[in-house]
């Protein structure tokens, strides 16, 4: 299995292959998301859970997203973020 930094210097090249009939599965409801790498991680106190990890392109899609979706949703937020007050204090500023 390629490492994240692969399949990151590689989304390039697969976009430009294949972006025209990921962007009409998106429009149409079609895109379906590709199987989530599970692992686990150690908590603090001596147990595990798990951690999904999306592909890079889903990863990527969910943050194109995110990125359309947050000003309308939450404009307020998105304002102090651009205006350099950071995440945690646009948060607890509320």
């Amino acid at each position: 299995m390629n490492s994240y930094r692969d399949q990151f210097l590689d989304l390039g090249c697969y976009l430009k292959t294949h972006w025209t009939r990921i962007k009409g599965e998106l429009l149409e409801g079609e895109y379906k998301p590709g199987a989530v790498r599970k692992v686990e991680i150690p908590k603090p106190n001596g147990g595990k859970r798990q951690l999904g990890i999306p592909t890079v392109m889903d990863r990527l899609i969910q943050q194109a997203i995110h990125q359309a979706l947050e000003p309308i949703f939450d404009p307020e937020f998105s304002h102090r973020i651009a205006m350099g007050s950071g995440a945690v204090g646009a948060r607890t500023t509320r």
